[in-house]
């Protein structure tokens, strides 16, 4: 299930190539935060692992960094790094409950995954205008998302998740043994 919410006035940015109703009522998983700029939060699981994010910094699982994704290159990349240029404000959260969010929003928007507060996950937009995709089970019930199918359907690309792009057949596995 796919769901699209509106927040602020947004403008087209063809991200999205398939048409999705608009969803009333409360987003489910993230809850918008009261304040001066757009915000969610989720509150994390022990268990609970973040994908996503684009080229980006650190490892796989983005738990426990904070990132800013805002299209412009810093240069000297290192580990310390908030931000590289091939922002995707897509993300996977799986553990206790599995989602998918993509924020449509072509500004500023920082991702604290755990690092501010360990169980909190916080999304911050610069501006207050973006359309948010939520993919998985309708109600924040935690169904999980099907082979991240209805996600390509929608973005118009292939999505690999983490467990799938790290798979490696026992026949290539045989090449590092040298036999």
């Amino acid at each position: 299930m796919v769901q699209k919410y509106k927040f602020g006035s947004p403008f087209q940015t063809d991200a999205v190539v398939r048409e999705v109703a608009l969803s009333e009522g409360q987003m489910p998983y993230m809850k918008k935060e009261e304040g001066e700029k757009l915000s969610f939060s989720y509150h994390l699981a022990e268990e609970d692992e973040v994908y996503g994010l684009g080229e980006n910094v650190r490892g796989i699982n983005k738990r426990g960094w904070q990132y800013r994704s805002c299209c412009m290159d810093e240069p000297n990349h290192f580990e310390d790094k908030r931000s590289l240029y091939a922002s995707h404000n897509f993300f996977v959260v799986r553990g206790k409950k599995c989602f998918g969010v993509f924020l449509d929003a072509p500004g500023i928007v920082t991702f604290d995954i755990g690092y501010t507060h360990l169980d909190e996950m916080t999304v911050t937009l610069e501006e207050p205008d973006a359309m948010v995709y939520v993919f998985g089970g309708g109600g924040g019930g935690g169904q999980r998302p099907g082979d991240c199918e209805r996600i390509s359907s929608t973005c118009g690309s292939e999505l690999y998740s983490a467990e799938v792009g790290f798979r490696i057949p026992a026949e290539s596995l045989e090449l590092y043994d040298g036999r």
